[in-house]
């Protein structure tokens, strides 16, 4: 996850906190729809403006 803490920072001038919060609220939006792939992709795109390239790191990291 830290390319995507990262691309934040940077893209979006968050700080290193802000990005992380901001993928925590993702988290746990992605986990209240229990990962429905259409649901899960708009949250993805919609709140990190990121393709669904990332979410496996996302995931995962």
């Amino acid at each position: 996850m830290d390319k995507i803490i990262e691309i934040l920072i940077k893209r979006d001038g968050n700080t290193k906190e802000e990005a992380e919060m901001r993928c925590k609220e993702v988290r746990d939006m992605l986990e209240d729809c229990n990962y429905d792939p259409g649901e899960s992709e708009e949250i993805f795109m919609s709140q990190l403006g990121l393709e669904m390239d990332y979410i496996v790191e996302f995931l995962i990291g």
